[in-house]
Parts: structure tokens; C-alpha cells; sequence
């Protein structure tokens, strides 16, 4: 939202576990004796994903959704060559970009849990990266979760309360400050916020991040660019954007979302 902060406001944070290699250590993984085939004790999860508790984890947390993980795994092809691993330091992995026989598991486990899962072909990559990964087996320890925001309920319907302006934009001060100092379209701000797409799916946040953006509200979205102002210091609101006044029905490009958006922002201050 510089469009809002494009150089820097992905929370997606890494790329597909397949391809995160270390090759000094790859001598020093050997593979498992039953890396060729789910082995006794085996449960099938889904899609012909298999996988075996190799250590229990902690606690009922488990990933979900748009959160992001960080993990230690090792990865084999099912002849026993090694293919990536994470090595002694955890990897960050999100679930919106990790490949889809890692997702499956991920979402049975807790932390400190460890397994090893065998992925059939076609489940290794995600579709964008490539039509088909060989199939392969992994052993994955899930270190810690990250948990991204969840979509507001009332995301597809404003409420009636809500402030609608001329362009389309509803908005809806959330927690309200008091404060009198707004910003302009000339004002450089500092925010958290969250953006969702239509199908709820979190298409940016800072809260994965740690930290506030800094953004020029005039080189913001059309959108931000209307509701921004109208909020005080130190307020929270929640932001209904048409397509129209976001990335349009049809974005310039494929990592941008069509149709309307809903963002959840916190005016912290102006710089």
C-alpha cells in the first residue's frame, strides 16, 4: 500500500521446504531404514500422505490456516538420497507457501513433536513452483508456531454502523482514542495492520513481522487512501475495500489479489 509497503510488507516468509538445502550436512544425514515405504505404525492423514510419531510433542496448539512454523526436517527421495534438510538451525516456513504433504502433516502436530512423513509424487511441490515433485520422506520437528490473524467474522458484511463514504470504502472505528490529530494525504504514518481477501484468505499483515510499517499515506491503495485520514491517532478500524479502490478486478500482477479487500489498521502515530 505503497501499495500498501510493497517492498517489504509480505508476511509470506520463506520458500517451499524442498528447497531450503544445506550441503555441507548432507553427508550426515543418512537415510532412514524405512525411507522407501510407510513403514508399522504408519497413519495414513490425507491425499496418500502417510506419517509416524517419532517424538510426542507439548500442548493442543497445531498450525493452521495462515500461520507460519519454524522447523528442523530432512528430506529423502524414496532411493535414500538426500534432497534438503534444515540443518542443526530451525527453519521459518508459512503454510501458504510450504508444499502441500508438508501442510498435512504439520496440521496434527504440537510443538516439540517429531515425525516422519512420507509424501507420495504430486504433493512434494506446490502447483505454481512446479507440475510435480517426486515423491519423498521427510522427518520434521516442529519447533515453534507462529500464529497469523484469523478473518474478521463480519469481513464479507459490514455492519450497520459502519461509515460508508462515496467511494465505496466502509470503515468502522474499532477502538476508539480520542485524539484530534489526523493525517493527510501528505502524511508519512506508522500502522499495524492485517489485509484479508475476500475468501478470507491473510494476504499481508505486520504481525507476522514484529513490527509497524511506515507508509505514505498518497502512495497508498485508493482505499487507505480515503479511510487513513478519517482516522485519530492511535485509533483502530476495520477497512472495507471494493475492487475498484484496491488492486482492481484484474491486478498488473499475479501475486496481487483481485476483488475486494478488508484490512484491519492501527494509526500509531505520524512520523
Amino acid at each position: 500500500m505503497e501499495t500498501v509497503r510493497r517492498e517489504s510488507m509480505k508476511y509470506r516468509c520463506s520458500r517451499p521446504l524442498l528447497l531450503l538445502i544445506s550441503l555441507p550436512a548432507l553427508a550426515a544425514a543418512p537415510a532412514p531404514m524405512d525411507v522407501a515405504k510407510p513403514s508399522k505404525g504408519a497413519v495414513e492423514l490425507s491425499s496418500g500422505v502417510f506419517s509416524r510419531v517419532l517424538t510426542a510433542g507439548h500442548g493442543t496448539e497445531r498450525p493452521q490456516g495462515d500461520d507460519c512454523v519454524t522447523v528442523r526436517f530432512t528430506s529423502w527421495r524414496r532411493d535414500g538420497t538426500v534432497v534438503a534438510m534444515s540443518g542443526a538451525a530451525a527453519a521459518n516456513q508459512c503454510l501458504a507457501t510450504a508444499m502441500p504433504g508438508v501442510v498435512i502433516a504439520l496440521k496434527y502436530m504440537s510443538v516439540g513433536e517429531k515425525r516422519r512423513v512420507w509424501i507420495p509424487a504430486g504433493l512434494t511441490y506446490r502447483p505454481e513452483d512446479q507440475p510435480e515433485g517426486p515423491a519423498l520422506t521427510l522427518d520434521v520437528e516442529l519447533v515453534s508456531i507462529t500464529t497469523a490473524p484469523r478473518p474478521p467474522a463480519d469481513m464479507l458484511a459490514p455492519p450497520a454502523d459502519a461509515t460508508r463514504l462515496p467511494s465505496g470504502v466502509v470503515y468502522r472505528v474499532l477502538r476508539s482514542s480520542g485524539g484530534a490529530s489526523h493525517p493527510t494525504e501528505k502524511s508519512r504514518v506508522t500502522v499495524q495492520y492485517s489485509c484479508w481477501t475476500s475468501a478470507g484468505r491473510l494476504f499481508e499483515t505486520t504481525a507476522m513481522e514484529g513490527r509497524p510499517a511506515s507508509v505514505q499515506v498518497g502512495m497508498a491503495l485508493p482505499g487507505w487512501r480515503e479511510a487513513v485520514p478519517a482516522m485519530a491517532v492511535g485509533e483502530t478500524a476495520r477497512v472495507w475495500i471494493p475492487a475498484d479502490q484496491a488492486y482492481g478486478a484484474k491486478p498488473s500482477s499475479k501475486k496481487l489479489p483481485a476483488g475486494p479487500l478488508v484490512c484491519d489498521i492501527e494509526l500509531l502515530k505520524i512520523d
